[in-house]
């Protein structure tokens, strides 16, 4: 009877073993070893994403082309370093893919002349989201609500946040003509 309740107990201790060495494997191979994104250290070793999106202002300014062939100076967002996965012909103005929102500026091409603003909302409510990323932009900006409506600018919900907008239909900026409403 000893040696039943012995084995018993080691078959037990056996058990939680392979129980923790299955939940550690799991977490090895499904948990991503670094969760944000390579960025590229300013010297010193600082993040670049610091600031981005937060009132700092890089030094120098870029004039940006509005849709009424008007132009407004604004902080030159380019100035600030940028992540390695932004492209050479990109650049991250607000937000994070950890956020709920980004906002990436595209150089002019002959797509889009004027260069262009993408929004990404990668959360729900997609109404608050689209929110806070306006305000975002208009505060890194610095310019009016009148300004932003006639910045080219793209508002999406990023693939797989929302059934109903798939990630190329243009939301617009709640306050602008044409902006689909949200709850």
């Amino acid at each position: 009877m000893h040696s039943s309740r012995i084995f018993g107990i080691g078959m037990i201790l056996a058990g939680l073993l392979l129980l923790v060495l299955a939940v550690g494997i799991l977490y090895v191979v499904l948990v991503p070893k670094d969760a944000s994104p390579e960025v590229s250290q300013q010297p010193g070793g600082q993040n670049p994403f610091l600031g981005i999106g937060s009132g700092t202002i890089a030094s120098g300014e870029r004039s940006l082309a509005l849709s009424d062939g008007t132009t407004v100076s604004v902080p030159d967002f380019s100035a600030v370093p940028q992540p390695d996965w932004v492209s050479q012909q990109e650049y991250q103005v607000a937000g994070s893919p950890m956020d709920s929102y980004l906002i990436t500026y595209i150089e002019p091409d002959q797509d889009s002349p004027q260069g262009e603003f993408l929004v990404t909302l990668l959360a729900e409510p997609l109404g608050e989201t689209r929110e806070a990323a306006a305000q975002a932009l208009l505060e890194r900006l610095q310019i009016s609500r009148s300004d932003l409506c006639k910045l080219d600018a793209n508002v999406v919900a990023g693939p797989g946040v929302n059934d109903l907008y798939p990630p190329d239909y243009d939301l617009e900026f709640a306050s602008c003509e044409g902006a689909v409403e949200l709850p």
